[in-house]
């Protein structure tokens, strides 16, 4: 099978959302390998780990904004300050239940974020993202905050 991205993560702390967007990305062949947390902490720690080995990463995030300890906005500032391979590396993509106006504007305004998508995740959405996932690695266009 011919996968468009051999792995990706889902940031939610809602383990409904994250077994439902699992599914669909094997199901529908968007993905190879899903890597899940439940927190936005626990999924840093991953790429802490991770960041000298680019293979193990995932080139999709799906991020959910309202977690508790730490949200969607702030994982992007942190996850900003990763070196420049692994931040290139990587597609974000906001999925959320917010229906906020200023919570999209302000994720389609972090160069990090490719996408903001509602929940919940459907074969369509899916097929839609495959097309917006980025070409290019992020360029700091804005000096690192």
């Amino acid at each position: 099978m011919n996968y468009p991205f051999q792995k990706i993560m889902v940031i939610d702390d809602s383990e409904m959302d994250r077994y439902i967007l699992s599914r669909f990305a094997l199901k529908y062949f968007f993905s190879k390998e899903v890597i899940e947390f439940n927190m936005a902490k626990k999924a840093l720690t991953y790429f802490t780990q991770q960041q000298n080995t680019i293979a193990l990463l995932p080139e999709i995030i799906f991020l959910d904004i309202n977690m508790p300890e730490m949200n969607g906005f702030e994982f992007l500032d942190v996850f900003w300050a990763f070196p420049e391979a692994v931040v290139s590396k990587v597609n974000i993509i906001v999925l959320t239940s917010s229906n906020n106006p200023a919570d999209s504007e302000r994720a389609l305004a972090n160069p990090l974020v490719c996408a903001y998508h509602n929940k919940p995740l459907n074969e369509e959405k899916l097929k839609r993202i495959v097309g917006q996932i980025r070409k290019q690695p992020v360029q700091p266009a804005i000096e690192k905050r």
